[in-house]
């Protein structure tokens, strides 16, 4: 069996216990999933600190917030503080979908352009796909209450 020595644990490990990573030279992460884990739960209100900080920081991305929805930077962190730093639906602390983002996405009226809230990638899509439209949303959760066996 091929193991893998990991640096933070000091144990030789079997490769299961790392993820992928395409840049590292073997394909996978230098440290072992539980010790990522730790790390990450250790530190996760460092790291949303930074991660918000991190949402302000790219001009053009302000630019656009401002040009499409007429929403300032102060207005967005203010909704963002307002949400309690997580998507107005799911309440999850994971805005992305991979490395295409890592920014909360802004969901409005597309009639109106009204603002609603601050969205993760998953949510902001969903209600996309349905169109926006209450009523196949209500028909799709009775149809996952009528249908989700336990």
């Amino acid at each position: 069996m091929k193991t893998k020595w990991c640096g933070r644990c000091k144990a030789d490990l079997p490769l299961t216990y790392f993820a992928k990573n395409s840049a590292k030279k073997d394909g996978l992460q230098e440290r072992c999933t539980p010790c990522r884990n730790e790390h990450y739960n250790k530190n996760r209100a460092d790291i949303s600190e930074r991660r918000r900080a991190s949402y302000c920081t790219d001009t053009s991305w302000e630019r656009k917030i401002q040009y499409a929805y007429n929403l300032t930077k102060e207005d967005f962190l203010k909704m963002l503080d307002s949400q309690g730093n997580v998507c107005a639906i799911c309440r999850s602390d994971d805005w992305g979908c991979g490395k295409k983002t890592t920014r909360p996405h802004v969901d409005h009226n597309h009639e109106t352009g009204k603002v609603r809230g601050l969205l993760c990638n998953n949510c902001n899509r969903s209600l996309g796909l349905l169109k926006d439209n209450a009523d196949v949303l209500k028909s799709a959760v009775k149809y996952l209450e009528d249908n989700n066996e336990t």
